[in-house]
């Protein structure tokens, strides 16, 4: 369990990233039955990673909401590192601002949580949905960042092609 909350650590991301492409890679890896110890550890850190950045995975309404209170936390941050002297946090300070938000929240989810996401998708195809609302909320961030209200009611395209079995 220790060894699964250690893997959110945010240093392990993108090495994380690169391993579930090897081991995607390698020919005894078509399904996740029937696997060695070590690699049923693996799946269980990326998973308790992935979990750790799923909030963007959720539907709109409730990802943004998430989004907003960790902005908060972060200008919260910015301003006590600002109060102490000490150097500021560049990506956490003007968070207020809606537009600079949603540019920050499609910036880092198109870059950090995606290419994980795209990963977990190839092991586990029955979570495609998560991907598709990712790219749905990059989409409306980026459309908020322009300063263009989303048309939420419009029927999202579906950018992820379904996996066969």
């Amino acid at each position: 369990i220790i060894i699964a909350i250690l893997s959110t650590d945010m240093q392990k991301h993108f090495p994380m990233i690169k391993d579930v492409g090897k081991f995607l890679e390698e020919d005894s890896k078509t399904s996740l039955t029937n696997l060695e110890e070590k690699d049923k550890f693996f799946i269980i850190e990326v998973l308790v990673h992935s979990a750790d950045l799923s909030m963007p995975t959720k539907e709109f309404p409730l990802a943004e909401e998430w989004g907003k209170r960790i902005s908060r936390e972060f200008s919260n941050q910015a301003a006590s590192e600002k109060e102490l002297g000490l150097p500021v946090t560049e990506f956490m300070e003007g968070l207020e601002d809606d537009r600079r938000r949603a540019d920050q929240e499609s910036k880092f989810i198109g870059f950090v949580v995606k290419p994980l996401w795209e990963k977990v998708v190839l092991l586990l195809p029955e979570t495609r949905q998560f991907l598709q609302n990712l790219i749905d909320n990059i989409k409306t961030y980026k459309e908020q960042a322009e300063g263009k209200q989303p048309n939420r009611a419009k029927t999202p395209q579906l950018l992820v092609t379904p996996v066969d079995k």
